[in-house]
């Protein structure tokens, strides 16, 4: 989720990018000078900070996973609860697939590899 830094960020873009259509020139944090046709949306910038968000959602899932499968490794899978493991990993994969093929992954067209 964007946070309100982020927020008021994307809100002085927008106040840029009209500036730019008066003015046909945008001096970004005083250091680059863009035509407007380069400016980019607002808009795509929130949705592009939301899917950043997801994928790093879907890392931090597979890292405790990860995490998890070392601790079972070093206990030689000793004192291990495999049933709830395995529904982890499944449901960690199945986020990972989703994350990395959308709408092909609900339609089968992309295969998993199996071990």
């Amino acid at each position: 989720m964007p946070t309100d830094e982020m927020k008021e960020r994307i809100e002085e873009m927008k106040a840029a990018a009209e500036t730019c259509k008066r003015t046909s020139m945008w001096r970004m944090d005083s250091k680059v000078a863009l035509d407007f046709e380069h400016v980019v949306n607002p808009d795509s910038v929130l949705a592009l900070i939301a899917e950043i968000e997801r994928l790093r959602e879907v890392l931090e899932d597979a890292n405790s996973l990860c995490r998890s499968a070392m601790a079972i490794a070093k206990r030689q899978g000793l004192q291990t609860n495999w049933t709830a493991f395995e529904d982890q990993l499944q449901g960690s994969l199945s986020r990972q697939h989703e994350a990395m093929y959308g709408d092909l992954a609900q339609h089968g067209k992309k295969g998993g590899g199996g071990a």
